[in-house]
């Protein structure tokens, strides 16, 4: 696969999710039973780097960094706090929203009345 796009968020999201469903069988609960830490930890390098091109030293070292951990922890832990219990569920401000179908621009449109509410010109 080659590395993801930084320019195409639209594309983006269709190389993530065709990789997560590809090896969704790959990465259950029954197809890493088996397998320990370190070989788990592998084959989500070799996912990583096909789908990324992250090197797999950098990913090793950032699986591994406590900061990202607890980030992570923090993260999932609000998501619990608002009432987070499942994926896709996604919130703007707090708010859930139905966006499991918006394509890149409905959330851009979205985004940018928010913006333009709070004065907010960004040039991207």
């Amino acid at each position: 696969m080659k590395p993801v796009s930084k320019n195409r968020p639209t594309g983006v999201l269709v190389i993530l999710t065709h990789c997560c469903l590809n090896n969704l069988n790959n990465l259950s609960t029954s197809a890493t039973v088996k397998l320990n830490d370190d070989q788990v930890l592998q084959k989500l390098t070799d996912l990583a780097v096909s789908l990324t091109g992250i090197t797999e030293a950098n990913f090793k070292t950032k699986v591994a960094d406590q900061d990202i951990d607890g980030l992570t922890r923090l993260d999932f832990k609000y998501g619990c706090t608002r009432g987070v219990y499942s994926t896709p569920m996604f919130t703007i401000n707090d708010i859930f929203v139905e966006a499991t179908t918006w394509d890149f621009n409905t959330w851009k449109a979205q985004i940018d009345k928010l913006l333009t509410a709070y004065n907010i010109n960004l040039k991207v």
